[in-house]
Parts: C-alpha cells; structure tokens; sequence
C-alpha cells in the first residue's frame, strides 16, 4: 500500500502553470488566491492574441462583451434582446484608440439615436417604447461552445473590457510572450498600465507610421525587429518595422492597389492572393522584377490563394511566361537574366492553403551526357 502522497513543491507548481494555456491559467487565479502571485510571476505565452472592439481573442478562446436591452419580464435575452452601440467611453490610462476616425464615419452612416439615448443600427425597426431591461453580457467561445455571464447593466462596456484586460495581463513581472498579435482596425483597447508583449509576428491593416505610435507602449523593445510582419500598404515598404523583418506578408484582400513590382525588394516574401484574375499580372510583375534584376540566392516568394483553380491558373500564367531550363511535375526552373542565378517555380497544399513558391538558387551546371567525367584518383 501506498503511503500519503507528498505535495507539489512551489517550483513544480510554476512549471505545471508555465505549460498552462492563457485560459486555463486565468481558471486558475481566479479559483485558487493562494497561487496568485505564483501564477502572476509565470512567464505567460499567447500564440495568437486578437483585439477587436468589445472582443479579445486568445488562441482558441474569444470573449465578447455586449450590451442588451430586452422587455421586462422576458428571460430569454440572446433571442429577444437588441444590442445597444456604445460609441462613447471613458479613457483611463493604459487604453489605446484605433478607432476615432471610423468611429465617426460609423456613427454618421450606419448608426441612429434612440429615443433612449442608446444607439442602434439604422435598418433596425425601432420598438415600442415599454420599459427595458438593460444586461452586460460577456459570451465565451471555447472548441467546446458558447457560454454566456450576464448582469444587470449599470455602467459603461468599456468597464467591462478594461476588467478582461486587467484579469489578462495586469502585474505579470515578465513582458507577455505573443506568437502573432492582431489588433483590429477600429478597435479601442482597454489595459492595465505598464503592460508590455514581445511579439513575433504583427498583422497590420492600417498605416504603420500610426499602427507604430500608438503601440510603442506596449510593445516590448526586444520585439523589434519583428520575425514577420503582414501589411496591407504599398506606402509603408519603408518603414523600418516592415523593412528590417525577417519574413514579409503583403496582404492583397484589404485595399485596390497599385504596382507591386515594388514588393519584389523582399528577400522573403509571402502574398495572400485574391481570387479576381484580372489581377493576376500585377502578382507576374514581382516575378518579371526577380528575373529582370536578379535575386540573390536563398530569396524566397510564396503566394497564398484561396483557391485551388486560383493557384492552378496562376501557374498556368507563370509556365506559359517563360521558357523553362527545367520541367518537373509540379514545378520548372526559369534563368534569371541577371547575377547567373536561377528561380525555382513550383506548387503544393501546405497547412491547408493552395501555395506557389518561387526560390531563388545558383545555377546547377549540367555536364553532357556524351561527356565523359575522370574517375577521382584513389589516396595512399
């Protein structure tokens, strides 16, 4: 028979927290005060962490605030009730404003006023005017479903967001490891003071000029440079966040663009692709710059499409562009005019997206199949 089990030792506990996703960890502080400061003093790592306005995504988790107005007397508020907008909040320190221009031009085109001075959306029918219930509703997505905290409404959402991010990241005494962080255009964001993520990978869909001066707070100084960056403007090819990455992501969906010949000055590029074919040239003319110009060895392009018969026909364009040194199943090489070296052009399915990857390599030298090679003199 076994004797009584001994207890964990304080660094055991830390280590089984460290290995602890965002979510069960915050299960944890808020069940167990013992381990607090333990769980606070953990290196915590997110690896995908999303902001949006009234949402906060980590990794698999999303939690959503909403405010809902519902008749007396009714129960069922996710099927009766009506979100009211709110526009307008408080800025305590620590918060971030991505959204006071859209803010606007949203108030001015989709929302109105109700004559309860919340906002609704304008093709909303407006009710009858009998008295409301008003709910603060936090929805938590999980892999395993949809749960839902309500209570009675007597402040502001941006309370409500600025308790998440609290309960999230607040007194944590190491920078919050970040694999992507994706802040929504738009979004207000809602945090403690002094916190800081070191981030691998920025996904940016506003100019970086801005995007860099509004986080230069919360950024960790050892985040930069980034490993990867995705953007979506042509204008900020120069800007030190996209230049000095190690791997670039242009992203084509967000915005009618210009020339992309330009995007060709990557040395390790990826370009989620639309499936419009008429814009399939313009993806040509960062090729056209490789070969034109040359591409130093070891460069790489990848384009994502969302398709298989978009990638299927990008290639087509591709083969048919070009004279072929080689011609393999899935792929072909194609001599660059400058610098001696060559492109290898091929396609695959990686991770679930249909890809074309273009490399660049030194020029294999082929002997003559009538040439005959000497035999390596044997060592003594």
């Amino acid at each position: 028979m076994s004797g009584p089990q001994k207890p964990l030792c304080y660094d055991a506990i830390g280590s089984i927290i460290e290995s602890m996703s965002i979510n069960k960890r915050v299960e944890i502080y808020l069940k167990c005060p013992t381990i607090r400061k333990l769980e606070r003093r953990v290196p915590l790592y997110i690896e995908h962490l999303v902001f949006d306005d009234y949402r906060i995504k980590l990794d698999d988790s999303e939690y959503k605030v909403l405010h809902l107005s519902v008749e007396q007397g009714v129960q069922d508020i996710n099927n009766f009730g009506t979100e009211c907008i709110e526009i307008y909040g408080e800025w305590t320190h620590g918060d971030i404003d991505f959204a006071y221009d859209i803010r606007q031009a949203f108030i001015q085109t989709h929302l109105y006023l109700r004559r309860d001075g919340t906002y609704g959306y304008g093709n909303e029918i407006e009710r009858n005017q009998e008295p409301r219930d008003h709910w603060t509703q936090v929805t938590i997505t999980t892999p395993a479903g949809k749960t839902f905290q309500q209570t009675p409404y007597d402040r502001p959402l941006f309370h409500a967001m600025k308790h998440l991010g609290t309960l999230f990241f607040a007194n944590r005494e190491s920078p919050i490891n970040v694999g992507c962080l994706d802040i929504k255009m738009g979004s207000s964001i809602r945090l403690p003071v002094d916190v800081k993520f070191k981030v691998n990978h920025i996904v940016v869909d506003l100019i970086m000029s801005l995007y860099a001066d509004l986080t230069k707070e919360i950024l960790d100084p050892e985040s930069i440079p980034f490993k990867r960056v995705t953007y979506s403007k042509l204008e900020d090819l120069d800007h030190p966040y996209v230049r000095n990455a190690k791997e670039h992501i242009y992203d084509d969906r967000y915005q009618i663009r210009h020339n992309l010949e330009p995007l060709g000055e990557h040395r390790n590029l990826i370009v989620i692709v639309e499936k419009n074919t008429i814009t399939f040239d313009d993806y040509l003319n960062i090729v056209h710059s490789w070969v034109r110009n040359g591409k130093e060895i070891g460069c790489r392009l990848q384009f994502e499409c969302p398709l298989e018969v978009t990638r299927n026909t990008m290639f087509n364009i591709f083969q048919n562009a070009y004279s072929k040194e080689e011609v393999h199943k899935n792929g072909f090489v194609i001599k660059m005019k400058k610098g001696g070296n060559e492109l290898v052009v091929y396609s695959r399915n990686r991770n679930e997206k249909y890809v074309i990857v273009i490399e660049s390599r030194m020029e294999t030298v082929k002997v003559p199949m009538s040439e005959e090679v000497p035999a390596k003199k044997p060592k003594y």
